[in-house]
């Protein structure tokens, strides 16, 4: 599931599933696809997570339809 289909769903009223998956470890992205993980959150406000990292979970995540929602260190453009 994409983000587009992701908020495609939520409209429909339909359930979605996921969680805050914090660790950059590519055990984590195939035990989310797993049990079935439409989702992962990803925290880099809490978390110190580089970009490289990011990037990689993203991707990783996308790979196994899995809609990576990221929450930002802050709210404005890049320092």
């Amino acid at each position: 599931m994409d983000g587009q289909q992701l908020a495609a769903a939520l409209r429909r009223g339909q359930r979605v599933y996921g969680s805050a998956l914090l660790a950059a470890s590519p055990i984590f992205a195939a035990y989310a696809q797993r049990i079935g993980l439409d989702w992962a959150f990803l925290d880099t406000e809490h978390i110190p997570l580089d970009r490289q990292t990011l990037a990689w979970m993203c991707r990783a995540y996308a790979a196994m339809d899995i809609a990576p929602i990221v929450r930002v260190p802050y709210p404005d453009a890049p320092r």
